[in-house]
C-alpha cells in the first residue's frame, strides 16, 4: 500500500526476493545491490555500467503495489525516484527509461525518458561513484494517471548502455499528493489539512478557522 518508500536497506541481495524483479538478457553486468555509497544509509541499487557493451538492456522491476485506494475524482499521485550518474565521455547516449503497468507486467506504458546529457551533463572518465549528496538527482512523476490506480501495479527502470557509467538508483518514493522532496513514508507526512483550528468557543457572529495544506490546492471544506 502507498505511501511506498523503497530505500534497499532491508535487502542482503536482489536476486531471488519477492519485492524486486532483475532482467539481464545480454548475461553481464545487471542491477545489484550497493552496500556503501546510498543516498539515504548505506544501501542503493547500481548497475555497473562502466565498461559494458553498447546496446545491453538491463531492467529492475518492481513487485506490484496497490494504488487503488486513491480516488480519480479527488486526488493525485507521485512516482519520484533518485539517481546518481556521470557520462563517461562527452558523446556517450546511456537511456533511462520508466514504464508502468496496470495489468501486473502484461504490458507495459513508457512515462519518463532521459538520456545523454539529459542524463547527466558531467564527464567522469574513470568509473563513477557516488561520493556526496551533490552527486544525486531527484525525478519526480506525477504522470502516472488514474486508469493505473489499480491494485497490480508496478514500475520498472530500464537501462540501455550507450557506453557510457555506472548508475545508481535509491529513495522510491510512491505517494498520495504533488511532488515533494521529501521523502513520504506515513499518513501523516501526506494528509491535505494539518494544524486545524477553530475558534472562539463559544463563537458569537463571527467564527476563525486556520489550517494549513501540505501544497497549494483547492480545498472543499463543510462546517
Amino acid at each position: 500500500d502507498i505511501p511506498v518508500y523503497e530505500s534497499f536497506e532491508n535487502y542482503a541481495s536482489l536476486t531471488n526476493i519477492q519485492e524486486w524483479g532483475i532482467k539481464n538478457e545480454d548475461n553481464n553486468a545487471a542491477f545489484e545491490l550497493e552496500t556503501s555509497t546510498g543516498l539515504t544509509g548505506n544501501k542503493c541499487a547500481k548497475l555497473a555500467n562502466y565498461g559494458q557493451a553498447v546496446g545491453s538492456f538491463d531492467e529492475l522491476i518492481s513487485a506490484p503495489v496497490d494504488l487503488s485506494v486513491l480516488d480519480p475524482l479527488t486526488d493525485t499521485m507521485t512516482l519520484s525516484f533518485r539517481y546518481a550518474y556521470k557520462r563517461r565521455n562527452t558523446g556517450d547516449d546511456d537511456r533511462l527509461q520508466v514504464f508502468i503497468t496496470n495489468d501486473c507486467g502484461e504490458n507495459w506504458a513508457l512515462r519518463k525518458t532521459l538520456h545523454g546529457s539529459i542524463l547527466s551533463p558531467l564527464v567522469q572518465s574513470s568509473s563513477f561513484t557516488p561520493a556526496s549528496a551533490n552527486d544525486w538527482t531527484t525525478v519526480h512523476m506525477p504522470n502516472v494517471t488514474s486508469n493505473y490506480w489499480v491494485d497490480n501495479f508496478r514500475y520498472k527502470f530500464t537501462f540501455e548502455s550507450g557506453g557510457g557509467n555506472n548508475f545508481y538508483i535509491d529513495d522510491i518514493n510512491i505517494y498520495s499528493g504533488v511532488a515533494s522532496d521529501d521523502i513520504i513514508v506515513g499518513i501523516s507526512d501526506w494528509e491535505i489539512v494539518t494544524g486545524l483550528s477553530v475558534y472562539p468557543n463559544p463563537v458569537i457572529n463571527e467564527l476563525k478557522l486556520e489550517f494549513q495544506l501540505n501544497s497549494a490546492r483547492i480545498v472543499n471544506m463543510k462546517v
